[in-house]
């Protein structure tokens, strides 16, 4: 019989070598397929085993083990994620990504998605680290990519790679300037219209795509205005230095550059300068930084870089300049 009632059952398949992780079973037309219930529990492994025999009598229900149907091509559902509308930077990227997945799938000799299994998602993590890239941004674009395929198939199965559970990444150490860094890297700028769009950054904590968006309009009264994330208002000061880049600065705004032009030239303005390198988020980095450097009360602080809790800017403060904490030790 083509479309026989699967049968169900729940085994430790590893349990001499003292691994005790339960696997669910299914027998379908004498063929047996096996998942990883990722439980030491004999009582979730039933409840599992409980859920599948009850649904097995439903119809329109699809089954897991031996689906009825079509087989799912990966190149094509590959190609159907990757052109779904998005930023350009976001598909090159995500295409990026799936590469990983699909040279894996070939690897493995997957060519039916829906023989992507658990055990298949837990080879990926390993294949990703051995690949040497870390895996929680890939991992999440594989499972997404995945979970569109399937509701398109109508396969309704929870995804194998919910339960993976990833390393923890280290955190990078994020880069900042003092003032006099700052002023250096700015004097290394190619044009006036790249200083000014840096020293907007660097002296108003303002993110790049809120800097590449800046008006003549924004300025009035001796204060500027942006439209930061969530689409909130804010009204802020200008400072003396900012001021004076604006004095400085004949051109026009908004100042027309792409992202990766600004970031290339402060990777060449970096080295000539004589300081690490940063990316343009650094700039606004730095201005908290430079503000803990200077003595600024937090609170003051947290509304200027529009931070939406306290604990975001004290981050900052906590491990800005460690060297300061000898200071203060000698004063108490």
């Amino acid at each position: 019989m083509e479309n026989s009632i699967p049968t169900y059952g729940i085994i430790q398949k590893h349990k001499c070598r003292g691994i005790n992780t339960w696997y669910g079973w299914c027998r379908r037309n004498s063929k047996f397929k096996f998942t990883s219930l990722r439980t030491e529990s004999k009582k979730e492994a039933k409840q599992w085993l409980d859920r599948m025999n009850a649904a097995r009598f439903f119809e329109n229900v699809k089954i897991w083990g031996f689906s009825s149907i079509d087989k799912i091509d990966p190149d094509k559902e590959i190609e159907a994620y990757v052109n779904i509308p998005r930023a350009q930077n976001s598909s090159t990227t995500v295409s990026n990504e799936l590469k990983h997945f699909k040279r894996f799938l070939d690897n493995e000799g997957i060519d039916d998605l829906n023989d992507f299994s658990s055990d298949l998602a837990d080879s990926y993590v390993q294949f990703l680290y051995d690949e040497g890239v870390k895996p929680k941004i890939f991992v999440a674009t594989a499972k997404s990519m995945l979970s569109k395929a399937w509701r398109r198939h109508g396969k309704t199965e929870v995804s194998p790679f919910e339960g993976i559970k990833l390393a923890k990444e280290d955190k990078k150490e994020k880069t900042s300037w003092n003032l006099d860094e700052i002023k250096a890297i700015l004097d290394k700028a190619e044009s006036s219209e790249m200083r000014m769009l840096w020293a907007l950054m660097a002296y108003a904590g303002l993110r790049i795509h809120e800097a590449l968006k800046f008006t003549n309009e924004d300025i009035k009264d001796g204060c500027f205005y942006v439209l930061g994330k969530g689409k909130k208002q804010a009204t802020l000061p200008i400072g003396k230095t900012l001021q004076s880049e604006f004095d400085r600065y004949k051109g026009t705004f908004p100042i027309q550059f792409k992202r990766r032009t600004v970031h290339r030239e402060l990777t060449k303005a970096c080295k000539a300068a004589g300081v690490k390198e940063g990316s343009s988020h650094s700039f606004r980095h730095s201005f908290c930084s430079n503000m803990a450097r200077l003595g600024i009360n937090a609170k003051y602080a947290q509304e200027l870089m529009r931070h939406a809790t306290s604990a975001m800017t004290l981050d900052v403060y906590s491990h800005v300049v460690p060297e300061d904490l000898k200071k203060v030790a000698s004063q108490i």
